[in-house]
């Protein structure tokens, strides 16, 4: 089973969605307000240490963290492949497929996100 162009391009689109979200969640967790309390901590201490872009450094270790990754990747990734593609949920082939091709956007953390998501027939 392979994945049209545009099918492939709309799971750019959710790694796309990922890393804003992720970027996201850490400048707004530069609030003590934010509801983000253990990102929060994170930036503080990063500071603490002098890290100047703080929220930044936490984001690109948020997006090596395999659980945060899959899943806001899952989420959206169900939304395009049984909303947008209209796949039964059901068909484990197509979720697959869509899954592993994802995770390969993700190299430091493919396998984790692949077993975080793929499904058993």
């Amino acid at each position: 089973m392979y994945l049209s162009d545009k099918q492939k391009n709309d799971i750019y689109e959710v790694r796309r969605y990922v890393e804003v979200a992720i970027s996201e969640m850490a400048y707004d967790a530069e609030s003590p307000c934010s509801g983000f309390d253990r990102i929060h901590d994170r930036i503080v201490a990063k500071r603490k240490k002098g890290v100047r872009d703080a929220a930044g450094a936490v984001a690109d270790e948020l997006f090596n963290e395999a659980g945060t990754v899959s899943d806001l990747a899952g989420d959206r990734l169900y939304d395009v492949v049984h909303g947008d593609w209209e796949i039964p949920y059901g068909n484990t082939e197509v979720w697959n497929v869509a899954v592993k091709e994802l995770a390969d956007t993700f190299p430091g953390i493919k396998e984790s996100v692949r077993r975080h998501l793929l499904r058993d027939d």
